[in-house]
């Protein structure tokens, strides 16, 4: 009987190893495959930013970094 258990022991560790290469897999899968599209409309969205801030006047830039520098 005590054969029996170490051997349920070996296969469950055999299955979560089994279980954690398969989670790192889908972690790696998902960070390359779908984050990469996010990643291009976080680049587009971050592009109209600048050019929002383009449009403020220089004076007001310039009170702003005074004010940030006190």
């Amino acid at each position: 009987m005590l054969n029996s258990f170490y051997e349920y022991q070996s296969y469950s560790k055999f299955v979560y190893l089994f279980g954690f290469i398969i989670l790192m897999i889908i972690i790696i899968l998902y960070y390359s495959i779908i984050l990469k599209t996010y990643e291009e409309k976080l680049n587009a969205l971050l592009k109209g930013s600048a050019d929002l801030i383009n449009l403020i006047p220089q004076e007001i830039k310039n009170i702003i970094i005074e004010k940030l520098n006190e």
